[in-house]
């Protein structure tokens, strides 16, 4: 039980990651500021009490998606 809450935290924070850096050019070649990465992995402040659980599942799935995409990039690669 403590690997899969460990897996999902490693996966929560490269999804996080992930998101933050598409964040950061998107915000950057539009002019506006960036969000801070505590602001991306914890919710925003602004944001509902009932949002805040979508937000760490929005990045955990990204994160695992992140992964699979970097398993197959590295497969494909290395493997040819």
């Amino acid at each position: 039980m403590l690997d899969n809450a460990i897996g999902s935290i490693i996966f929560e924070i490269i999804g996080a990651f992930v998101k933050w850096v598409l964040f950061a050019i998107v915000n950057s070649i539009q002019g506006k500021k960036t969000m801070e990465f505590k602001e991306i992995l914890g919710g925003s402040n602004r944001a509902n009490k009932s949002d805040l659980p979508l937000y760490g599942v929005s990045n955990v799935i990204l994160g695992l998606l992140t992964v699979i995409a970097l398993g197959f990039l590295i497969n494909a690669m290395w493997f040819k």
